[in-house]
């Protein structure tokens, strides 16, 4: 296999930007995203915000803000307005709702009142879609740091979301599902960018929503928005440290979603050019990168996750789980990745104790269409552990220091 060294800058721990090298293999392609841009309204303004701001000001920059809270400025905005948000710390949970809004800070934090639990700052509704959030630190918040529902076409960019989901800590339950530091629920069509996700309970979460009368709201005992999750875009991310939970999950919870791709599913997104690093460490732990199917009639199927680097995380660094029967996994595709030592507390659902790259489980329906190919797999006992998938592709890997390259179980 031919494989190409590249280096490429990312956001480091503390939010510096520092080079990470990848092994990634080359002469492929990378699957975008192609989507329409909403029409927006046709009146565009902006608002600044700042913690100087005041009302009657002439608001035309961050010295004569109008404005001293977000959520203000958001209020106040017509439907597709640009909100500046100035340098400062913003104690407020942030929701828009019903109106495009592109929410820009500089050097602005948006850090909520414990006492709100409630997430950082929340994108919800078919009315905000093709809105966008660019240049954050949110942090703090006792559920996820940034929350996107029920919507579409929408651009997360260079955001830091860091120590948020606190509520959720410790995480010692392994079925409950705690919305991590960023979370995508029943949304499409979106972009998640160059963002640094660390040190919250979890990473980056992609999911299709609890409907009433579903077998998900008896299992985490609450309903939520719901619908597909798919043709998203999650790319150029550093996912690191997030200790109690996944790196970046795909999970459906939603059991209308078997057969049914308007009710539920979360099918159809790519993964790629993401550094997933020491995430699931703690508690019951977490892959690097998790598509899985935790109830009859949920479906993460045909997403593709490529090119990217992942490495010291808790479960393997690429893992798909089935747990029950009526469910769907099928066609996901795993390839172009570079795999380092994983799987450092042991997948218990699978059973499986030793390091290992890749884990594909299910417990009763056979897992059909996987793709595990050309990616490098570096110091694990397991490259790639398979039980229960028939007819899975493990060809064109390369492995490096690893005991057993491919083991069917």
């Amino acid at each position: 296999m031919n494989v190409l060294r590249t280096t490429r800058p990312a956001v480091g721990r503390l939010g510096h930007v520092v080079a990470v090298t990848t092994l990634i293999a080359g002469g492929a392609g990378v699957t975008t995203v192609a989507s329409a841009t909403p029409a927006f309204a046709s009146s565009w303004t902006s608002l600044y915000v700042s913690p100087s701001g005041h009302a009657g000001a002439s608001d035309h920059s961050c010295h004569t803000a109008a404005y001293s809270t977000i959520s203000a400025a958001v209020a106040a905005a017509r439907s597709g307005s640009t909100v500046h948000v100035c340098a400062g710390a913003y104690a407020e949970a942030v929701v828009v709702d019903g109106k495009v809004i592109h929410l820009i800070g500089d050097d602005a934090t948006v850090a909520p009142p414990a006492a709100g639990n409630t997430a950082g700052l929340t994108i919800e509704g078919d009315g905000a879609s093709g809105s966008s959030v660019t240049g954050f630190t949110i942090t703090g918040a006792q559920q996820e740091g940034l929350l996107v529902q029920h919507t579409s076409h929408i651009t997360v960019r260079h955001n830091r979301v860091t120590g948020n989901n606190l509520a959720c800590q410790p995480q010692v339950n392994p079925s409950l599902d705690c919305g991590e530091g960023l979370h995508l629920r029943a949304v499409s069509h979106s972009r998640i960018l160059d963002n640094e996700v660390s040190h919250n309970t979890g990473g980056i979460h992609i999911t299709d929503g609890v409907p009433a009368g579903s077998i998900g709201e008896g299992a985490f005992g609450y309903t939520s928005p719901s619908g597909p999750s798919f043709d998203n875009l999650i790319e150029g991310n550093s996912v690191i440290a997030n200790l109690w939970d996944c790196g970046i999950s795909l999970p459906s919870h939603n059991s209308f979603a078997l057969g049914n791709p308007a009710a539920g599913g979360v099918y159809d997104n790519t993964v790629t050019k993401n550094l997933v690093l020491d995430n699931g460490t703690s508690g019951s732990g977490g892959a690097g990168i998790l598509m899985a199917t935790p109830f009859p009639g949920t479906a993460a199927y045909g997403n593709t996750v490529t090119h990217n680097v992942v490495s010291g995380n808790g479960h393997s660094g690429v893992a798909i789980h089935s747990h029950a029967p009526a469910q769907d996994v099928h066609g996901n595709v795993i390839e172009y990745n570079a795999i380092g030592r994983n799987n450092s507390i042991g997948d218990n659902s699978a059973g499986v104790t030793q390091t290992a790259g890749v884990i594909v489980f299910s417990a009763v329906v056979p897992v059909t269409g996987t793709v595990i190919t050309h990616n490098q797999f570096v110091d694990d006992h397991f490259g790639v552990w398979l039980h229960n998938a028939p007819g899975t592709d493990t060809s064109h890997n390369n492995y490096l220091v690893v005991d057993a390259p491919v083991t069917i179980s």
